[in-house]
């Protein structure tokens, strides 16, 4: 499954969390049953989104925790465009 992990955090946390994610990147330290696709960062905002594929909701939330003293987080559950025509089909048919 593809998640959708949108972060939030104020400006006296962003060296921490800085220091924090570059060297859990840097030491591979990301579970082995999750990968992180793609990032976008907005630091002008405190804002940054993610896009993890992983099967363990576990795993994800074990990951988030290392982190949560320093931003919140917001999880949603993603599918891609590829993956969404079933999905609007089935709510063109149940607004018809």
């Amino acid at each position: 499954m593809l998640f959708a992990v949108t972060v939030t955090y104020t400006s006296g946390d962003v060296g921490k969390l800085a220091q924090r994610f570059a060297k859990e990147v840097e030491e591979g330290e990301l579970s082995e049953d999750m990968t992180m696709v793609t990032r976008y960062h907005s630091p002008l905002t405190k804002w940054a989104c993610m896009i993890i594929e992983t099967d363990s909701a576990e795993s994800l939330h074990l990951w988030a925790i290392k982190y949560n003293d320093l931003a919140d987080f917001e999880v949603h559950p993603v599918v891609t465009e590829e993956k969404m025509g079933p999905v609007v089909e089935e709510v063109l048919a149940r607004h018809q």
